[in-house]
């Protein structure tokens, strides 16, 4: 009976971890990764952005930055109340959290309404939030009262009490008639206030005007607000007449009930061809567009380009982007160059459509990965001499076009309180190194760089830090210059570079940004242009962190042991910067022959799961030094990837085959003949094949030749370990195989063997 019930539950163990592996299965899973520099947005909090901190503008920014940093280019800049639309914008496309001061208008209009001593207003529903209408005929929820409601409200307070105090039976009394406001944005029966006393203050009156329209509004009781809004609009001394006109336009949207908008074209057409209500035009003609007058309307994108790069835009600066946005997007279709997911098969857009305003046009030719787009962009540089197309033409810009039609010049002469300057600096310096002009191009990074508005941006910093690399004069200011602090930690799922919510997520938590990483530049470098020699010279100095400092002396152990070279000056190194593997040092020296030495070396590295002979950048690994990684992030692949049945890839690894692709760049401190070395010893560790392999050969040789040596029983114990947990070509079981029959052929009795009872 007792053995049954130990069968019974070596089933049950079994079936548990055939479950566990289906869900592990089930979905792939997420990857830490560390983002260096924003590609979909600017740094954050916006705040900076918003008022004309550009950093570096890249191509492949969302539109509503670039519509934003052209109106910083253009000298148009942003308002107050611009911001505030715009800081709106980002909080309906439910962003507004990422800056961390998020405004909950709502919020702050009941913290001011709390400074008037009358009885609070009831406390807003939980469900309703203050904000929704409930509808009988649908048994359903609309939003009634926006945030614009309580901005409005706040701001208006905010005025009055300024003027009359907080005490005052003025305020005590718009405070109160407000009140009532409010109660209609999702309570019934509705309430309205009241006309005003006679012996209140002329803008009191205004104001209870406004307050009944308003509650009319938000009762329901659209005829009613309709002609009040109406009177109001026809009263010049009101301060509420021309934003009254427009909700004249707002109240018959509400009244149609998607019958025709035939009724509307008039009144808003008014409004549009009154120059005195320019600050609602933006505004009116977004409410246009939700009434679905343009629909189909082929000039729509090229009137809300003028709009939004227009003054004026305090009241619709927030709903016009979200417009120019669809129907840009409507525009480019299968054609946008940065989609983040793009189509299988993504179209050519046609450019007429984008031609009719600068905006659009500058937009479009910016974000193009069409070589033709750079001569269009240099074009009309040359025609227009304007801050937009000096950046875009630079962004496309060789250094041979910036000499051949004066780029370089026209970058030179823009000052630093430019808000195009930091990214005017990044291609010129970009072109500059790209020349092979190294030594004008450090002096004028580290004057750069020593600004205050380029340290306080982590993506500018770390942009900036990348063109300084590639002009080091030698292997140590190279190093100093290596690691970057990441501007976010998360995961490989998050390609919208969403910020960890409050708290951290997972891999923040795990893997915080403030420690300082390799970035892609950095390990391209490092990889694949610099030979073993120099590599070896930037190991066993100390111009790193610790722990890219062990990183870097594991990956030149490796690459010594590959390419049989002598690495007893990187063992001891080794001792010193990890010593938890101390007594490998000693090990290793004590070997007298070339042979051995390269036992040894591979023995220690069959004990490093963590080691590879390249350098990741961002975080290298998930799992702890020495241990196991449960996604075969372990040893190394082949650096020669191909489509192999036989093989088991971590899911990570094409993604990585970036770190040891050959870089553009040129890099100041290597000769000519050191990078033709770097190429040479790459192509041996390529035919080197699999970590697994390459070590499980190096052991079978040594064990064949030293069946007396103690550690070949546990030598061939790891062999087999790794091809099973590590990443392996087609050569790699074959072995794991003869590992395995050669451990227990030699050695029955050992320890070793019976930790192996199984090869494949």
């Amino acid at each position: 009976m007792i053995r049954v019930l130990r069968v019974t539950r070596k089933i049950l163990i079994v079936f548990g971890a055939i479950v566990f592996l289906a869900a592990g299965w089930a979905c792939a899973p997420d990857f830490a990764v560390a983002v260096f520099s924003y590609k979909r947005h600017p740094d954050l909090p916006r705040s900076k952005f918003l008022d004309g901190q550009l950093g570096v503008l890249r191509p492949t920014y969302a539109r509503s930055y670039l519509v934003i940093a052209y109106r910083h280019l253009t000298g148009i800049g942003l308002s107050r109340g611009e911001k505030e639309q715009a800081r709106d914008y980002y909080k309906d496309r439910a962003t507004g959290w990422w800056d961390r001061n998020d405004v909950d208008w709502q919020a702050r209009y009941r913290l001011a309404r709390g400074r008037v001593p009358l009885p609070a207003p009831a406390t807003r529903n939980p469900v309703t939030r203050g904000e929704l209408a409930y509808k009988e005929n649908t048994n359903s929820f609309a939003l009634n009262c926006v945030d614009d409601a309580y901005r409005t409200a706040l701001h208006t307070l905010e005025s009055r009490i300024g003027k009359f105090g907080p005490k005052s039976a003025a305020v005590r009394e718009w405070s109160s008639a407000q009140d009532q406001v409010f109660h209609n944005c999702d309570t019934r029966p509705a309430v309205f206030p009241p006309p005003a006393a006679r012996d209140l203050p002329p803008i009191i009156r205004a104001d209870r005007e406004y307050q009944i329209a308003a509650a009319h509004f938000y009762a329901g009781s659209y005829e009613q607000a309709r002609g009040r809004f109406a009177a109001i609009g026809n009263d010049p001394a009101s301060p509420w007449q021309p934003i009254s006109r427009y909700l004249v336009l707002r109240t018959l949207g509400r009244m149609r009930s998607g019958a025709s908008t035939a009724s509307l074209k008039p009144v808003a057409a008014a409004i549009l061809a009154d120059p005195k209500l320019l600050p609602i035009h933006g505004m009116t003609a977004a409410l246009l567009h939700r009434f679905e007058i343009h629909d189909g309307d082929p000039v729509y994108l090229h009137e809300l380009a003028k709009t939004v790069s227009s003054r004026g835009q305090e009241n619709g600066l927030r709903e016009e982007l979200w417009n120019f946005g669809t129907v840009y997007d409507a525009q480019i279709g299968d054609g946008d160059p940065n989609a983040v997911f793009p189509p299988d098969k993504p179209t050519k857009p046609d450019l007429k459509a984008f031609r009719e305003d600068d905006l659009t046009l500058w937009i479009f030719l910016f974000q193009s990965r069409d070589p033709a787009s750079a001569k269009l962009c240099f074009t009309r540089w040359q025609q227009t001499h304007s801050l937009p197309w000096l950046v875009a033409a630079l962004t496309h810009a060789s250094y041979a076009d910036a000499e051949r039609i004066g780029l370089l010049e026209a970058a030179r002469a823009v000052p630093p309180e430019s808000p195009a300057y930091v990214t005017v600096a990044y291609h010129y310096f970009r072109l500059l190194l790209e020349h092979g002009d190294n030594e004008p191009a450090r002096a004028g990074l580290d004057a750069v760089m020593n600004r205050g508005g380029v340290a306080s941006q982590k993506s500018v910093v770390n942009l900036f830090r990348g063109l300084r690399l590639m002009a080091a004069p030698n292997i140590d200011e190279f190093l100093k210059l290596a690691p970057r602090q990441p501007t976010l930690i998360t995961d490989q799922m998050n390609i919208g570079e969403e910020p960890e919510i409050k708290g951290g997520g997972w891999a923040q938590k795990q893997f915080p940004s403030s420690l300082f990483r390799f970035a892609p530049d950095s390990t391209g470098i490092l990889n694949r242009r610099v030979p073993l020699k120099i590599l070896r010279e930037a190991a066993t100095n100390n111009a790193l962190p610790a722990h890219l400092h062990r990183e870097l002396l594991l990956t030149a152990f490796a690459r010594a042991v590959i390419l049989k070279e002598d690495a007893a000056d990187l063992a001891r190194s080794l001792s010193t910067a990890a010593p938890e593997i101390e007594n490998f040092a000693a090990t290793y020296q004590k070997e007298s022959t070339a042979e051995g030495r390269r036992f040894a070396g591979v023995f220690f590295l069959l004990h490093q799961p963590d080691v590879r002979p390249f350098l990741v950048s961002g975080i290298s690994r998930q799992s702890p030094n020495g241990r196991l990684d449960s996604f075969r992030d372990n040893w190394w692949c082949p650096l020669a990837v191909t489509d192999d049945w036989n093989s088991k890839v971590s899911d990570r690894w094409v993604g990585r085959q970036a770190e040891w692709q050959k870089p553009a760049q040129s890099d100041a401190f290597l000769s000519k003949s050191e990078v033709a070395a770097a190429d040479q010893e790459f192509a041996e560790m390529s035919r080197a094949g699999s970590g697994p392999t390459f070590l499980g050969s190096v052991v079978l040789s040594y064990a064949k030749a030293h069946r007396e040596d103690p550690r070949v029983p546990e030598a061939l114990h790891l062999v087999v370990r790794a091809v099973r947990y590590g990443c392996t070509d087609s050569q790699s079981s074959n072995i794991a195989r003869d590992a395995f029959r050669f451990l227990h052929l030699n050695f029955p009795n050992s320890i070793w063997t019976k930790r192996t009872p199984i090869w494949g």
